[in-house]
């Protein structure tokens, strides 16, 4: 992946020692992407914060959440199913998720919004630079593979929803 620049990643911190608090992991995050040199926007009041890449395909959105001793990172992907679509959208999710190791896809029914979330509970675990810089590839590089297939999903153009519906 061009974007992700391994030497940065490389020279990052891995050992952490005790487990990471709220504030201490939001500082840890806030440093890799600085080492990184990577742009993003922060609330401090929320931990969150906002940064993405361009994909193959599409723009890559990512929140970067520290909520109740969880790690989340989320992406509302710029993509919308008609609603009419919700059932043959949320199959072609699911076929999709069956081959993905981390995270999940889904829509959300209020607005038809498609989503991408990996949640990783860090209670007692000392989260590193390192660590949590690997994360962030593995979570734009999921999102990134598929996100050609979830604008055909969205728009549906896909054919290959009534290939396995009902096999």
């Amino acid at each position: 992946m061009a974007f992700f620049n391994k030497d940065k990643v490389d020279k990052l911190e891995t050992n952490s020692a005790g487990g990471s608090t709220q504030n201490q992991l939001f500082k840890t995050i806030k440093e890799t992407l600085d080492e990184m040199e990577w742009s993003y926007d922060v609330d401090n009041s929320k931990y969150v914060i906002r940064t993405g890449m361009q994909g193959d395909d599409l723009s890559i959105p990512l929140l970067v959440i520290v909520e109740n001793n969880t790690l989340v990172f989320l992406s509302p992907l710029n993509l919308e199913a008609k609603q009419e679509n919700y059932k043959t959208v949320t199959w072609e999710l699911n076929n999709i998720n069956k081959g993905i190791k981390f995270g999940k896809f889904y829509l959300d029914g209020d607005n038809g919004r498609i989503l991408y979330q990996f949640s990783f509970p860090y209670v007692e675990a000392a989260v590193s630079k390192k660590f949590f810089a690997t994360f962030l590839k593995i979570v734009l590089e999921t999102v990134d593979e598929h996100d050609g297939d979830l604008k055909k999903i969205a728009e549906k153009t896909s054919s290959s929803a009534s290939n396995y519906l009902y096999q």
